[in-house]
């Protein structure tokens, strides 16, 4: 029984490996977001919209995918994200042991890179992708107040997930529309919504992208401290797809 599980499991993965068609994109934008939640650390909590007046900002990334019709070896994405705010504090806070007064200036780095591999499922009008992969994060939260009161924590770590994907295309429009998400549980996840417009319609495609993104992230796996944090907003771009 086991023989034939893998021999069904080889076949079923080599189709839909096959069923994709060699093809490669780019595209890069800002992403208009900011962190909603709350920070832990020694047993001492604070609100980092509220309490830090960590606020919303412009934000890079950029990705890039390439597909290929080979059985069995899967496709790759890879994104990069900025994720960076700053903001004064409306009352004091107490972080890593030291207190900081109401006039205290918070700065919040959570950089992010994804290396995703994934398979194709062509249908007629939707295609999905599933995959795994793994999401890195590197940056710091610093605080700082007028009594030269300074504290800073890494945030780095790196955290596996898992990568599912959909994108309908408009019949007779250069139009589509997509939803990703890339989860460990209910420890991460990073889910998008957006549409895609080409500009040209032929060979190397123009286009444009716009859509919403929302990352939850709830772990004390990440530096020292313990975070519940929501970062969203609205983002734009342009796309180069072959």
């Amino acid at each position: 029984m086991k023989k034939y599980a893998l021999t069904l499991t080889i076949l079923l993965a080599s189709t839909h490996a096959q069923a994709d068609i060699l093809g490669a994109g780019l595209g890069t934008g800002i992403w208009t977001s900011g962190p909603v939640g709350t920070v832990t650390t020694n047993n001492n909590e604070f609100d980092v919209e509220k309490d830090t007046g960590l606020d919303a900002s412009n934000n890079n990334y950029v990705w890039a995918y390439f597909n290929h019709p080979l059985p069995l070896i899967p496709n790759i994405r890879l994104e990069s994200t900025q994720v960076s705010s700053s903001g004064n504090g409306s009352q004091s806070v107490t972080f890593q042991g030291a207190t900081f007064t109401a006039d205290s200036e918070t700065d919040l780095n959570l950089n992010q890179v994804d290396v995703l591999l994934y398979w194709g499922i062509p249908l007629p009008v939707v295609s999905l992708n599933y995959g795994f992969g793994a999401k890195q994060f590197t940056g710091d939260l610093t605080i700082s107040d007028s009594s030269n009161n300074r504290e800073t924590t890494d945030l780095d770590g790196t955290v596996p997930v898992g990568y599912l994907a959909a994108q309908a295309d408009i019949p007779g429009l250069p139009l589509n529309f997509s939803a990703d998400i890339k989860t460990l549980g209910s420890i991460y996840n990073d889910t998008t919504l957006k549409a895609r417009y080409d500009i040209t319609s032929f060979g190397l495609k123009l286009g444009i992208e716009a859509g919403y993104r929302n990352q939850q992230l709830k772990t004390d796996d990440i530096g020292d401290i313990d975070v519940d944090m929501k970062i969203d907003g609205y983002f734009a771009g342009v796309t180069l797809v072959f």
